[in-house]
C-alpha cells in the first residue's frame, strides 16, 4: 500500500471514530430521563443557592453579627440561668418534671425512643366566647391524639383578665403547656397572669423564663417576642435582639435531642407558599432567624403571627409546602390562627380557627392541621 493510500485510510478511520463518538454523545444528550434529572438537580441547587444568598444579604442588612450585640436583657422577656436556684420537681400527669437554674425544664421519665406529639396553638388574640369554644375543641382533639404537651407561640390575649381566662383553660386541661409572648401581647399583663396561673397550675410553663424544655424525643427552645420593634403593638413588649439569637444558638448547641424552635414570628422564607407570606407585603419573616436556623442546624420549628400563611409547614428550603403526615428531616410549621375571626388564607380557604398536631419520631417530624368548621 502506498503512503498516500495509508494516509487516506487513516484519515477515514479517524473521521469514522469521531462520527461514532459524536453519535454516542448526541444519544446521551437526547436521553430524556437523564436530561430531566440533570435539569431538576440544577434547579434544586440554584434554588438553594438563591435562598442562602437572599437570607445572608437580608441578615446583613438587619444589623451586625450576633456576637457584636450586648443589650440589657429583660427577665420578663428572656429568662437567664440562675445557678444558685434550687431544683424544683413536680408531676404533670404521668410525667415527672424537674426545673433547674430557673431556666431549664426536663421530663425526667421521658423516653427519647418513644414518639412525641405536640399540640400547636397560636394567635388566640382575645378571650371572647367563640375563641374559648375553639380552644375547648382543640384541647379535646389534642387529648384524642394523645399529645404530650401543648405549645402556644404567642398572642394569647389583650388584657389581664383575658390572659387569666385563656391560661385557666389550658391549666384545667392538665396537659403540659409551654407558652411565649408575641408581638401583640402586653408584657405586664402577660407576666402577671403567667405568674398567678402558673402558681395555680403546675402544667403551665412560661417559656419567656424557662428557655429550654427537654421532653425526650425533642427539646423545645424558645425565642420569645418579635424581631421588628415597629410591630410591637403594646410597647415596650419584647422586641428581641441578635444577642437573644446568640442565646438560642448556645441552647441548641447544648441540647441532647432534636430541637423544636418556638417563636411567634416565622423565619424569612421565599415565595408565595412560605409560612411568612403576608398579603401585599410578601415574605416578612425574620432573616436573622432564618440564618440562625441554618447556622445552628435547627431541624424543626413552630411559629405563628402571619395568619394568612398558616395551615401548613415548609421544609429546609423555606418555600415549598410539605404535605401533612409526611415525616421530614426538616419541618417548620405555622398552624394558623386559633382566633375565631374569619380569615382568608393564602391557599384559598377561610379560617374560623386553626391549630396543629406536630409529631416527632425517629428524628423526623410530621404535622396535621385542625380546623374549626
Amino acid at each position: 500500500m502506498t503512503m498516500k493510500k495509508i494516509a487516506l485510510f487513516a484519515a477515514f478511520a479517524l473521521a469514522a471514530a469521531v462520527l461514532v463518538m459524536g453519535c454516542e454523545k448526541s444519544y446521551k444528550k437526547a436521553n430524556p430521563d437523564e436530561v430531566a434529572k440533570a435539569e431538576k438537580a440544577a434547579q434544586v441547587q440554584k434554588t438553594a443557592e438563591e435562598l442562602k444568598a437572599k437570607q445572608e444579604a437580608e441578615a446583613a442588612k438587619a444589623g451586625p453579627p450576633i456576637e457584636q450585640h450586648s443589650p440589657a436583657t429583660d427577665p420578663d422577656c428572656w429568662g437567664k440561668a440562675d445557678p444558685q436556684a434550687p431544683p424544683k420537681t413536680f408531676a404533670v400527669g404521668a410525667w415527672n418534671v424537674e426545673i433547674t437554674e430557673n431556666y431549664k425544664l426536663r421530663v425526667v421519665n421521658a423516653d427519647p425512643a418513644k414518639p412525641l406529639t405536640l399540640g400547636a396553638v397560636t394567635d388566640i388574640k382575645t378571650a371572647i366566647e367563640a375563641n374559648l369554644k375553639n380552644l375547648a375543641y382543640f384541647i379535646d382533639e389534642f387529648k384524642k391524639a394523645g399529645v404530650s404537651a401543648i405549645v402556644i407561640s404567642g398572642d394569647l390575649a389583650e388584657k389581664l383578665d383575658e390572659y387569666k381566662t385563656v391560661l385557666d383553660v389550658f391549666g384545667q386541661s392538665g396537659i403540659l403547656t409551654l407558652f411565649i409572648i408575641g408581638n401583640r401581647d402586653k408584657k405586664e399583663d402577660f407576666t402577671a397572669a403567667a405568674n398567678e396561673l402558673g402558681a395555680k397550675y403546675p402544667n403551665l410553663i412560661n417559656m419567656n423564663r424557662i428557655r429550654l424544655a427537654d421532653l425526650g424525643a425533642a427539646t423545645i427552645v424558645s425565642l420569645p417576642g418579635y424581631y421588628d420593634p415597629n410591630y410591637i403593638h403594646n410597647p415596650p413588649g419584647c422586641p428581641y435582639n441578635p444577642i437573644h439569637l446568640g442565646d438560642v444558638k448556645k441552647l441548641v448547641e447544648g441540647a441532647k435531642n432534636p430541637v423544636v424552635l418556638v417563636s411567634h414570628g416565622p423565619p424569612r422564607g421565599m415565595g408565595k407558599d412560605a409560612i411568612d407570606q403576608a398579603v401585599e407585603a410578601g415574605n416578612v419573616g425574620d432573616p436573622k432567624m432564618a440564618w440562625l436556623i441554618g447556622e445552628a442546624k435547627i431541624p424543626f420549628g413552630i411559629f405563628g403571627n402571619i395568619h394568612e400563611a398558616g395551615g401548613k409547614a415548609v421544609g429546609a428550603d423555606m418555600q415549598n409546602v410539605v404535605k401533612p403526615d409526611v415525616p421530614s428531616d426538616k419541618l417548620y410549621l405555622n398552624p394558623g390562627p386559633a382566633d375565631s375571626d374569619p380569615w382568608n388564607m393564602n391557599d384559598g380557604s377561610r379560617s374560623k380557627g386553626m391549630a396543629g398536631l406536630f409529631k416527632l419520631e425517629g428524628g423526623k417530624a410530621s404535622y396535621k392541621i385542625l380546623r374549626v368548621k
